[in-house]
């Protein structure tokens, strides 16, 4: 008997990673995905009609299907709203309640970010003055909390941000805290069957990093910590999600065998995480249900980790920063990795994490594109944005093929096409074509026609190699500009 036929997913917002994914990831494993219609998820800045969710929400109650839920949606609007909006706490607390109410008698797994304090002057994705202060408000929490831990000594009040600025940066701090302490308590009164905290963005120090603590903490207190969890990401975590339903119905967790492409790997720091990508992946193996394996032979599947040879060399493709590599040494020895593997019938997942924002050219041209049948051992590939959503989701891709296969479910169609799209958009787009359309005059960067002609003869490629006839992978802006990409098929 399957163990899921129907999943409700709501995701933080329409971007494709958000919603074609976890669609995608459904349909392979046989799963008729519930979502709600892309216009009601709001577009960046502009949030969610959470009226037309929760009534939306009322009509599925019939199918006593699990939930996975971005509690950041049902709460501002989405990620992006819940950095800028304007709701009281109280009014957060009403929405939750309606949206609690409608899901009483349901499974629901849910995410709720720790808001971000990104270190850069730009507000698109933040409030109006993030374009004038952001720099000197994350050095200002910087600052706080390596005095909360005794490292530094307390920072001035910085004169150079307005008071005002401060005030609504702090009270937008103190919200959001007290909302996901809200979510916690839902929690404890059996609302939630799992909650994850998401620290989106995340450096090494931070009001942010001290908020997430302190929750973890409260979660220890409350005798919460084996249906809690802290980590780090955000846009990934409802895949993860949908993989940790589907392994519970596992008599025992799948296990991993990891393999990084150096031996520094496992120290290296992963950017916009803040911790090393050992932690990153352990607290994505929790996500997915997984466990790590301790021989090669008991394993069920292997992680392949392409990364910085040296502790602080992860590139970063939206900067033009290279990452350190030693690329003869560590291409030898992904596919000796790859080679051992297949012999082994074990499937393969990798974690193309050398760079941020995109994955290694050089490692598809010289590992992947050395191998043939991929659909055949390649369970999972990503290379997108931080390291923690690109071994994330592929983690959670290999899952849930692992668990259809199981059950008998798995549809071949659906993956080579989410395949297909992670390889065109991780290192087609995000590594080669997004630097050849920055360069041009702002008015010519977001030109449809050129931006399939930049990508056809490469995407052609890995279509061959997927064997994807009977769908073309057509490319567009979702959100009008060139940080991200979506493929329509």
């Amino acid at each position: 008997m399957k163990s899921l036929t129907t999943a409700i997913y709501l995701p933080l917002d329409a971007r494709p990673v958000c919603f074609q994914t976890p669609k995608l990831l459904m349909k392979l494993a046989g799963i008729m995905p519930l979502m709600p219609h892309k216009t009601w998820l709001g577009n960046l800045k502009q949030p969610a009609n959470l009226a037309v969710l929760i009534a939306w929400l009322e009509t599925l109650t019939h199918f006593n299907a699990p939930v996975i839920a971005s509690l950041d949606l049902m709460s501002y609007g989405g990620l992006i709203p819940s950095r800028i909006g304007l709701e009281t706490e109280e009014a957060i607390r009403q929405q939750l309640s309606a949206f609690y109410g409608v899901l009483v008698s349901s499974i629901v797994y849910g995410y709720s970010a720790v808001l971000r304090i990104p270190a850069y002057n730009n507000a698109e994705e933040e409030p109006d003055y993030w374009a004038s202060y952001g720099e000197a408000l994350h050095q200002f929490s910087f600052n706080s909390h390596q005095a909360m831990k005794g490292e530094a000594d307390l920072p001035a009040w910085p004169d150079s941000i307005p008071v005002e600025v401060v005030a609504d940066f702090l009270h937008r701090r103190h919200r959001n805290f007290e909302i996901n302490e809200y979510h916690l308590h839902c929690l404890k009164a059996g609302l939630l069957q799992t909650l994850v905290f998401c620290e989106d963005d995340r450096a090494a120090y931070g009001l942010n990093v001290a908020e997430a603590a302190a929750l973890q903490t409260q979660s220890v207190l409350h005798g919460l910590t084996d249906v809690i969890s802290v980590q780090t990401g955000a846009d990934e975590v409802g895949h993860c999600l949908l993989a940790k339903h589907l392994t519970s119905f596992a008599y025992t967790p799948p296990s991993v065998w990891i393999i990084y492409t150096h031996p520094n790997g496992a120290g290296a720091y992963a950017k916009f995480d803040g911790i090393t990508l050992e932690r990153v992946i352990q607290q994505r193996l929790h996500a997915c249900g997984l466990v790590q394996a301790t021989q090669y032979e008991a394993a069920t599947m292997v992680l392949l980790v392409h990364c910085p040879a040296t502790e602080k060399g992860m590139g970063d493709y939206c900067e033009n920063e290279p990452a350190q590599l030693e690329a003869t040494l560590q291409y030898e020895v992904a596919n000796n990795a790859i080679k051992q593997a297949r012999y082994a019938k074990k499937p393969v997942v990798i974690a193309d994490v050398a760079s941020a924002n995109g994955g290694d050219i050089g490692f598809y041209e010289t590992v992947l594109l050395q191998q043939d049948a991929w659909t055949t051992w390649l369970y999972g590939y990503a290379g997108w944005n931080t390291p923690g959503n690109a071994i994330g989701s592929t983690l959670a891709m290999a899952t849930v093929r692992l668990r259809a296969e199981v059950e008998g479910s798995f549809n071949l169609s659906y993956f080579q096409q989410l395949l297909a799209i992670r390889l065109a958009d991780d290192i087609i787009y995000q590594a080669k074509v997004r630097q050849q359309l920055r360069i041009l005059p702002p008015e010519q960067q977001l030109n449809v026609s050129l931006l399939n002609k930049l990508l056809a003869a490469d995407v052609a490629i890995i279509q061959q190699q997927i064997d994807l006839k009977t769908h073309g992978l057509v490319a567009h802006f979702p959100c009008n500009r060139t940080f991200e990409v979506g493929f329509t098929l």
